[in-house]
């Protein structure tokens, strides 16, 4: 199995956009997401998972696109960041690093085993919002049981292509 590396949020001062800096922290992330897998399981990452919040970014998914990335077609929710707060209506992303997918056309045919996905998501969920304030993610709150129906007899998991 290869690794899949994660990327929660990522910003740059509004002073500073449009300078490619973005793209060259996520370019930086990848190279040292990608040497640690090497490191540790002497294999490259498959590819870079991102949060981007569902409604607007549009600069962001912009980004995310010249760099081979697309929406995963799954329900996906951000949990809530403070203990109390809601969820967040959030689409991941994925960008894979070998020359799987180049064009629009090229991510409307790949897809990825639907238990991939959501072992995929049950990592990020239980590994990244696990802490002193959240105190653990519940795998049985409304957003990750809306997650399981959008994949519910699904073998596969493609990504959204807007045409």
């Amino acid at each position: 199995m290869r690794a899949v590396g994660f990327v929660s949020y990522v910003a740059v001062l509004p002073d500073y956009r449009r300078q490619g800096i973005g793209v060259r922290l996520l370019e930086e992330m990848r190279r040292k997401v990608d040497q640690d897998s090497v490191q540790i399981t002497s294999r490259p990452i498959l590819g870079m998972v991102y949060e981007i919040e569902r409604e607007g970014k549009r600069d962001i998914k912009g980004v995310m696109h010249k760099l081979h990335g697309w929406a995963l077609d799954i329900a996906y929710w951000q949990p809530g960041l403070h203990v109390g707060s809601p969820p967040e209506a959030m689409q991941l992303w994925f960008q894979p690093f070998e020359p799987l997918v180049a064009t629009d056309e090229d991510a409307a045919k790949l897809t990825f085993p639907a238990n991939l996905i959501e072992s995929i998501v049950r990592n990020i969920l239980v590994m990244e919002y696990v802490g002193p304030e959240l105190r653990g993610f519940d795998l049985a709150s409304r957003p990750f049981t809306d997650f399981r129906k959008s994949i519910l007899g699904k073998s596969h998991i493609g990504f959204v292509v807007e045409t």
